[in-house]
């Protein structure tokens, strides 16, 4: 499975490619229009809300549990599903 992850924090990297090991995941810096199975998208970064609603059934997005805003506006793209960071190694896993 070809999973696409933008991060804006690369404190979280070790932590997508630890709960995905089995799969392989390509860390760009900035979206170019690529198509993936499965985008796992840091809310923070940049280009992160254009790919969620590009590509919503394929979006797993992540970020503060306090930014109700954030998570408000990624949810209603119809995301495939919202993660806590502080739960994001854990919840990857079962979701995948």
């Amino acid at each position: 499975m070809k999973i696409v992850s933008l991060v804006s924090d690369i404190m979280f990297i070790p932590v997508i490619q630890s709960a995905l090991s089995k799969h392989d995941v390509q860390f760009i810096e900035s979206y170019n229009g690529e198509d993936a199975e499965l985008f796992v998208l840091d809310m923070d970064h940049k280009d992160s809300y254009e790919v969620c609603k590009r590509f919503p059934k394929k979006s797993i997005c992540f970020g503060s549990h306090k930014s109700t805003e954030q998570i408000k506006k990624f949810t209603e793209t119809g995301c495939k599903d919202m993660i806590a960071r502080s739960l994001l190694n854990k919840r990857l896993r079962e979701v995948i």
